[in-house]
Protein backbone atom coordinates (compact mmCIF):
# COMPACT_ATOMS: atom_id res chain seq x y z
CA UNK A 1 0.00 0.00 0.00
CA UNK A 2 2.46 2.12 0.89
CA UNK A 3 4.27 1.86 -2.22
CA UNK A 4 1.53 2.51 -4.63
CA UNK A 5 0.66 5.63 -2.43
CA UNK A 6 4.68 6.72 -3.09
CA UNK A 7 4.01 6.20 -6.78
CA UNK A 8 0.61 8.39 -7.21
CA UNK A 9 2.79 10.84 -5.12
CA UNK A 10 5.76 10.78 -7.67
CA UNK A 11 3.22 10.88 -10.70
CA UNK A 12 1.53 13.89 -9.13
CA UNK A 13 5.08 15.34 -8.73
CA UNK A 14 5.80 14.89 -12.45
CA UNK A 15 2.23 16.28 -13.61
CA UNK A 16 3.37 18.83 -16.63
CA UNK A 17 2.27 22.76 -16.35
CA UNK A 18 0.16 22.45 -18.95
CA UNK A 19 -1.52 19.46 -17.40
CA UNK A 20 -1.90 21.43 -14.06
CA UNK A 21 -3.66 24.61 -15.54
CA UNK A 22 -6.72 22.27 -15.71
CA UNK A 23 -6.99 22.76 -11.76
CA UNK A 24 -7.30 26.43 -12.33
CA UNK A 25 -9.68 28.63 -13.69
CA UNK A 26 -9.09 30.48 -15.16
CA UNK A 27 -5.25 30.20 -14.74
CA UNK A 28 -2.60 31.63 -17.39
CA UNK A 29 1.08 30.06 -16.60
CA UNK A 30 4.02 28.76 -18.38
CA UNK A 31 7.55 28.50 -17.41
CA UNK A 32 9.44 31.53 -17.39
CA UNK A 33 13.38 30.81 -18.07
CA UNK A 34 12.63 27.09 -16.73
CA UNK A 35 10.51 28.41 -13.50
CA UNK A 36 6.73 28.10 -13.36
CA UNK A 37 5.38 31.50 -13.39
CA UNK A 38 1.26 31.73 -12.70
CA UNK A 39 -0.94 35.08 -13.50
CA UNK A 40 -2.82 36.37 -10.09
CA UNK A 41 -4.96 37.65 -12.61
CA UNK A 42 -5.50 37.57 -16.34
CA UNK A 43 -8.33 38.86 -19.49
CA UNK A 44 -8.85 39.32 -22.63
CA UNK A 45 -9.97 41.58 -25.20
CA UNK A 46 -11.42 41.50 -29.00
CA UNK A 47 -10.42 44.59 -30.84
CA UNK A 48 -13.16 46.09 -33.24
CA UNK A 49 -10.65 44.16 -36.10
CA UNK A 50 -11.10 41.12 -34.83
CA UNK A 51 -7.49 40.77 -33.14
CA UNK A 52 -6.90 38.90 -29.70
CA UNK A 53 -5.04 40.57 -26.50
CA UNK A 54 -4.61 38.45 -23.54
CA UNK A 55 -3.02 39.96 -20.26
CA UNK A 56 -1.38 38.19 -17.19
CA UNK A 57 -0.27 40.09 -14.16
CA UNK A 58 1.50 39.22 -10.92
CA UNK A 59 2.32 42.14 -8.69
CA UNK A 60 5.43 43.40 -10.81
CA UNK A 61 5.34 41.69 -13.66
CA UNK A 62 2.93 41.08 -17.55
CA UNK A 63 2.47 38.75 -20.21
CA UNK A 64 0.89 40.54 -23.18
CA UNK A 65 -0.16 38.35 -26.05
CA UNK A 66 -1.65 39.76 -29.20
CA UNK A 67 -2.71 37.87 -32.51
CA UNK A 68 -4.48 39.55 -35.44
CA UNK A 69 -7.54 37.10 -35.30
CA UNK A 70 -9.89 35.40 -33.10
CA UNK A 71 -9.72 32.33 -35.04
CA UNK A 72 -8.54 29.02 -34.39
CA UNK A 73 -5.24 28.47 -35.12
CA UNK A 74 -1.52 28.94 -34.42
CA UNK A 75 0.13 32.31 -34.97
CA UNK A 76 3.54 32.98 -35.12
CA UNK A 77 6.23 35.39 -33.36
CA UNK A 78 9.33 37.46 -34.08
CA UNK A 79 7.86 37.90 -37.87
CA UNK A 80 7.10 40.58 -39.99
CA UNK A 81 3.36 40.81 -39.42
CA UNK A 82 3.71 42.49 -35.97
CA UNK A 83 -0.04 41.97 -35.59
CA UNK A 84 1.11 38.71 -33.64
CA UNK A 85 3.36 38.96 -30.67
CA UNK A 86 3.97 38.78 -27.13
CA UNK A 87 5.58 40.73 -24.67
CA UNK A 88 7.15 40.06 -20.75
CA UNK A 89 7.04 43.50 -18.82
CA UNK A 90 9.10 43.84 -15.65
CA UNK A 91 8.30 46.62 -12.98
CA UNK A 92 11.12 46.19 -10.40
CA UNK A 93 11.83 49.59 -8.11
CA UNK A 94 9.85 51.58 -10.22
CA UNK A 95 12.23 50.79 -13.35
CA UNK A 96 9.99 49.07 -16.59
CA UNK A 97 12.16 46.46 -18.54
CA UNK A 98 10.10 45.89 -21.66
CA UNK A 99 10.59 42.34 -23.80
CA UNK A 100 8.93 42.30 -27.12
CA UNK A 101 9.21 39.47 -29.95
CA UNK A 102 10.34 42.39 -32.33
CA UNK A 103 12.18 42.08 -35.44
CA UNK A 104 15.44 41.30 -35.21
CA UNK A 105 18.68 39.92 -36.42
CA UNK A 106 19.82 36.41 -35.63
CA UNK A 107 20.18 32.32 -36.10
CA UNK A 108 17.27 31.46 -37.79
CA UNK A 109 14.40 29.72 -35.71
CA UNK A 110 11.71 28.83 -38.60
CA UNK A 111 12.26 28.76 -42.41
CA UNK A 112 8.92 28.47 -44.98
CA UNK A 113 9.82 26.63 -48.21
CA UNK A 114 8.85 29.04 -51.28
CA UNK A 115 9.66 27.30 -54.35
CA UNK A 116 11.03 24.03 -54.87
CA UNK A 117 13.52 24.50 -57.85
CA UNK A 118 14.58 21.45 -59.88
CA UNK A 119 17.53 19.16 -60.42
CA UNK A 120 17.86 18.89 -56.14
CA UNK A 121 18.75 15.70 -54.52
CA UNK A 122 18.16 14.68 -50.76
CA UNK A 123 20.51 16.41 -48.39
CA UNK A 124 21.16 16.49 -44.85
CA UNK A 125 22.87 19.88 -44.80
CA UNK A 126 22.47 21.71 -48.12
CA UNK A 127 24.64 24.97 -48.50
CA UNK A 128 22.55 28.27 -49.00
CA UNK A 129 22.96 31.90 -50.04
CA UNK A 130 21.52 34.55 -49.84
CA UNK A 131 19.83 36.61 -47.05
CA UNK A 132 21.19 39.16 -44.17
CA UNK A 133 23.33 36.50 -42.62
CA UNK A 134 25.41 33.81 -43.87
CA UNK A 135 25.90 29.85 -42.28
CA UNK A 136 22.49 28.66 -42.53
CA UNK A 137 21.99 24.89 -43.73
CA UNK A 138 19.51 23.02 -44.72
CA UNK A 139 18.35 19.11 -44.81
CA UNK A 140 16.39 19.03 -47.80
CA UNK A 141 13.86 16.46 -49.19
CA UNK A 142 13.19 16.15 -52.42
CA UNK A 143 10.50 13.98 -55.20
CA UNK A 144 11.95 13.57 -59.04
CA UNK A 145 14.52 16.64 -58.21
CA UNK A 146 11.81 19.51 -56.69
CA UNK A 147 12.58 20.23 -52.95
CA UNK A 148 9.50 19.34 -50.83
CA UNK A 149 10.54 19.95 -47.73
CA UNK A 150 13.56 22.26 -45.85
CA UNK A 151 14.35 22.35 -42.59
CA UNK A 152 17.14 24.10 -40.68
CA UNK A 153 20.48 21.87 -39.66
CA UNK A 154 23.04 24.67 -39.25
CA UNK A 155 20.93 28.23 -38.10
CA UNK A 156 23.77 30.61 -39.47
CA UNK A 157 23.55 33.81 -37.70
CA UNK A 158 22.65 37.92 -38.75
CA UNK A 159 19.50 36.78 -40.58
CA UNK A 160 16.35 38.84 -40.57
CA UNK A 161 12.56 37.77 -40.71
CA UNK A 162 11.31 38.09 -44.48
CA UNK A 163 14.86 37.27 -45.44
CA UNK A 164 14.47 35.33 -48.61
CA UNK A 165 17.50 32.49 -49.43
CA UNK A 166 18.24 30.21 -52.16
CA UNK A 167 19.19 26.50 -51.66
CA UNK A 168 22.71 25.68 -53.62
CA UNK A 169 22.23 23.17 -55.86
CA UNK A 170 20.10 21.95 -58.66
CA UNK A 171 19.08 25.00 -60.65
CA UNK A 172 19.65 26.79 -57.76
CA UNK A 173 16.13 28.23 -57.71
CA UNK A 174 14.79 26.64 -54.73
CA UNK A 175 14.30 29.20 -52.23
CA UNK A 176 12.78 29.64 -48.34
CA UNK A 177 11.82 32.69 -46.14
CA UNK A 178 13.49 32.55 -43.08
CA UNK A 179 10.02 33.35 -40.80
CA UNK A 180 11.91 34.37 -37.37
CA UNK A 181 15.37 34.14 -35.20
CA UNK A 182 16.08 32.67 -32.63
CA UNK A 183 15.79 35.16 -29.78
CA UNK A 184 12.36 36.37 -31.14
CA UNK A 185 10.43 33.88 -31.86
CA UNK A 186 7.56 31.60 -30.70
CA UNK A 187 4.04 30.85 -30.91
CA UNK A 188 0.12 31.10 -30.11
CA UNK A 189 -2.52 28.62 -30.42
CA UNK A 190 -6.01 29.60 -29.81
CA UNK A 191 -7.52 26.69 -29.34
CA UNK A 192 -11.28 27.87 -28.14
CA UNK A 193 -13.58 30.13 -27.35
CA UNK A 194 -16.87 29.35 -26.08
CA UNK A 195 -18.85 31.23 -23.40
CA UNK A 196 -17.08 34.52 -23.67
CA UNK A 197 -13.69 32.94 -22.41
CA UNK A 198 -10.63 31.91 -24.46
CA UNK A 199 -8.23 28.79 -24.18
CA UNK A 200 -4.66 27.93 -26.06
CA UNK A 201 -1.31 27.99 -25.21
CA UNK A 202 2.13 29.48 -25.99
CA UNK A 203 5.71 29.64 -26.22
CA UNK A 204 8.20 32.52 -26.93
CA UNK A 205 11.59 33.88 -26.49
CA UNK A 206 11.71 37.67 -26.33
CA UNK A 207 14.40 40.25 -26.12
CA UNK A 208 14.49 43.56 -24.18
CA UNK A 209 16.93 47.06 -25.56
CA UNK A 210 19.83 45.40 -23.78
CA UNK A 211 19.69 42.13 -25.67
CA UNK A 212 18.67 40.18 -22.42
CA UNK A 213 16.23 37.37 -23.44
CA UNK A 214 13.62 35.94 -21.38
CA UNK A 215 11.95 32.48 -22.57
CA UNK A 216 8.43 30.81 -21.73
CA UNK A 217 7.87 27.55 -22.83
CA UNK A 218 4.60 25.07 -22.33
CA UNK A 219 2.31 28.26 -21.54
CA UNK A 220 -1.21 27.96 -21.48
CA UNK A 221 -4.21 29.80 -20.87
CA UNK A 222 -7.32 28.06 -20.09
CA UNK A 223 -10.95 29.93 -19.72
CA UNK A 224 -9.50 33.30 -19.64
CA UNK A 225 -12.38 35.50 -19.37
CA UNK A 226 -13.25 38.18 -22.49
CA UNK A 227 -14.20 41.75 -21.56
Amino acid sequence: MKKILSLVVLMAAFTSCEENVQFNDPSLQGEKNYGLWRAADAHASIGADGSVTIEGITVDEQVVLRTSSFQNGTYSLGTTDQSNRASFISTMNGVEDIFTTGVTNGPASKIALLNGGTGYGNSTAAFTTGGSGTGLQVAVLTTSGVVTNALISLRGNGYVPGDIVTIVGGDNQAKFRVVNVQGSDGEITIEKIENGTITGKFKFHARNDNDSIVSYQNGVFYKIPIY
